[in-house]
């Protein structure tokens, strides 16, 4: 790969594998457990201190996938060096399509804390993973910029200074790895991770509409909406203007809808995923994608022919979901 910043460092050396202690403890973890039992929604209030679970339990649609068994599914992944061998561009990128169907927001690094509420860090980084491995450099000095910024700015408490200050000196490693072909699956979590503890006022907490289309804007440009898709044509009409290469980032409902609910609102969505369009290879136009960043079975990766690809918009029985466009984004 021949992107090498005039700011890069030598070649960098290996180093050790990132801890798997927390995969073995993943089963145990109250949060991610809830996360399961509750749904997203319910988990988020929890985090913010609102209150414990809600006397009903909301149900996760089980057509998403989402089990213990796909949060256990790839073991060992943190430690696996990314393929760079795209089979469409060859020489000059990594594989994008096979990083986003293994890579999810839960890792096996216990240095991560925001694993359950990163889907929106993850739904961003799967844009610029899409686009190649400049956007993923491009997005790691934008964070690196910004978590120094943060540590700069002397009325923020000095935990809040001293966590952003750590999260950028986690990622001054990883662009060189990017740039040497060496970089891990556990790093690019890493990346999400520190996207979400340095553009998300409060880290453990929900990420809002804005601080995603911040994320974004580090990569490239975005427009900023939060606002409803009302049907499967209006989706598909949105889908067929994406460029190359562009991105929605969704809000979506991961729960079973009552069948005697008929109103569709903002509470109702509790799950970023991403629909974009890949870029085009020779010969090839770019498929529309969506990207889950939950552990599910099978690829986080899904195309508009596969089985479960509607499931996170419409119910069993065809009726249309609450689904929010929040931004646009477009590398570059």
């Amino acid at each position: 790969m021949k992107f090498l910043p005039a700011f890069l460092p030598p070649q960098p050396s290996e180093r050790a594998a990132p801890p798997a202690q927390k995969a073995a403890s993943r089963p145990a973890n109250p949060v991610l457990g809830l996360q399961q039992q509750v749904g997203n929604h319910t988990v988020m209030d929890l985090l913010h201190g609102d209150g414990g679970p809600v006397a009903v339990p909301a149900t996760t649609d089980p057509r998403l996938n989402w089990t213990l068994a796909a949060q256990q599914e790839d073991p060992g992944l943190d430690r696996e060096r990314v393929p760079f061998n795209d089979p469409l561009h060859a020489g000059r990128s990594w594989d994008a399509q096979a990083i986003l169907a293994r890579l999810t927001q839960l890792d096996d690094d216990p240095g991560t804390f925001t694993d359950a509420v990163r889907c929106g860090a993850n739904a961003v980084l799967a844009i610029a993973i899409m686009s190649g491995p400049e956007a993923v450099m491009r997005l790691v000095i934008g964070l690196i910029k910004r978590g120094a910024e943060l540590y700069a700015d002397t009325k923020l408490p000095a935990p809040r200074r001293a966590q952003c200050f750590s999260a950028a000196i986690d990622l001054v490693e990883v662009g060189p790895r990017i740039a040497y072909e060496k970089t891990t699956y556990g790093e690019l979590s890493r990346v999400a991770h520190c996207a979400k503890v340095l553009m998300s006022d409060a880290p453990t907490s929900s990420t809002t509409g804005h601080e995603v289309n911040a994320m974004g804007a580090l990569i490239g440009e975005t427009q900023d909406f939060g606002t409803p898709i009302i049907d499967q044509a209006q989706l598909v009409t949105y889908a067929k203007t994406l460029a190359p290469g562009e991105a929605f980032t969704l809000l979506v409902d991961s729960d079973v809808l009552a069948e005697d609910e008929d109103r569709r609102s903002l509470s109702q969505v509790n799950h970023y995923v991403t629909l974009g369009r890949e870029p085009d290879a020779p010969g090839r136009k770019g498929r529309i994608y969506l990207y889950d960043p939950w552990p599910r079975v099978g690829s986080q990766l899904l195309y508009s022919n596969d089985t479960n690809f509607w499931a996170y918009f419409t119910t069993a029985g065809g009726r249309w979901k609450s689904v929010y466009k929040v931004t646009r984004t477009r590398p570059g």
